[in-house]
């Protein structure tokens, strides 16, 4: 768990929770919770992902984590 005491720019929430397995040591499920709005509200959760059907060697190159790979027509 992370938490910032305090709202920043480079900050997007308040607390961070984030699930690890224990067996395949990888993240699984992530919490974020927004700032409260008013002293003494208890944070709202803003974003959460679960991750349920993990493939593994998906056959991945290292063009797929290119920017530049123009199959993903990123515009410059």
């Amino acid at each position: 768990q992370l938490r910032h005491n305090a709202p920043r720019r480079d900050v997007e929430f308040h607390v961070v929770r984030l699930f690890i397995d224990d067996e395949w040591q990888l993240p699984v499920r992530s919490e974020g919770y927004a700032f409260p709005t008013r002293a003494g509200e208890s944070p709202r959760l803003a974003a959460e992902y679960t991750f349920t059907r993990i493939k593994w060697n998906a056959g991945l190159r290292d063009a797929d984590f290119d920017p530049r790979n123009s199959a993903y027509e990123f515009k410059r």
